[in-house]
């Protein structure tokens, strides 16, 4: 692989900075999202093993 095929991937034609910018903003809410669902199953489990 050289450095223009590199640049071509990277750029991603003329849309390649909305693509970027598109993945960058999935990622953070995909994390967000799975911090939270943690927080709430560790939420849960402390609640069950107070009942109990």
């Amino acid at each position: 692989m050289n450095q223009d095929s590199l640049i071509n991937i990277l750029s991603m034609g003329d849309h390649g900075v909305y693509v970027w910018i598109v993945m960058v903003v999935l990622f953070i809410i995909l994390g967000s999202t799975i911090i939270l669902l943690n927080r709430k199953i560790r939420q849960a489990k402390q609640e069950i093993n107070e009942e109990a």
